[in-house]
């Protein structure tokens, strides 16, 4: 189950689960109804993303993500596949770039921008954690590259630095830095 607050309308919350649906709620009704019922992915909805744009994305146990806009919720924008369940997705909050870093659990890590309509650019997909299982990214440093990285199979958290440029990772992630449990620092 995962849920998201929309970021443009306080009263909006977006939730999806392992019925393959995702559906929208307006906290003021009386009744628990949902607005609007979404079946498009395949498999589980594993997170739901609102990037304070009028663009939802979604991600599935289907190794995709959609996108989709709030006012037009009868086909997604866009959808890509992403070679993992998509886990986590959050954005580098850095200006109009719209970079968003996604965890896809086997996949590993990827980086995608898209425009102020939802459409997507797969920018990085790099496998260097996949086989460590990544449930969780988030950016460290944007303007560096840096984005931190756990994984459940080492139950590690990982600092690494995405390539630069639009490469779509023809060199791979490079580890900074690694967590260890007892939270010391080390080099790679």
């Amino acid at each position: 189950m995962c849920t998201e607050m929309d970021r443009n309308n306080a009263f909006i919350v977006y939730s999806g689960g392992d019925d393959c649906q995702w559906k929208s709620w307006d906290l003021r009704l009386p009744v628990r109804k949902p607005l609007y019922v979404n079946k498009f992915h395949s498999a589980g909805i594993t997170c739901l993303f609102d990037n304070a744009s009028e663009v939802l994305f979604c991600g599935s146990y289907d190794d995709s993500l959609s996108a989709w806009d709030k006012r037009s919720l009868t086909k997604p924008v866009d959808h890509i596949h992403v070679g993992g369940a998509a886990w986590t997705m959050r954005s580098d909050n850095e200006g109009a770039s719209r970079r968003i870093v996604c965890a896809c659990i086997h996949q590993g890590i990827v980086e995608f921008v898209t425009t102020e309509s939802g459409k997507i650019t797969l920018r990085c997909m790099d496998s260097v954690l996949g086989s460590q299982m990544v449930y969780a990214a988030d950016w460290f440093c944007p303007k560096e590259n840096s984005i931190v990285a756990s994984s459940y199979s080492d139950r590690k958290v990982h600092l690494l630095r995405l390539p630069s440029g639009l490469n779509k990772c023809s060199d791979p992630l490079v580890p900074t830095d690694c967590l260890s449990e007892d939270s010391t620092c080390h080099g790679e």
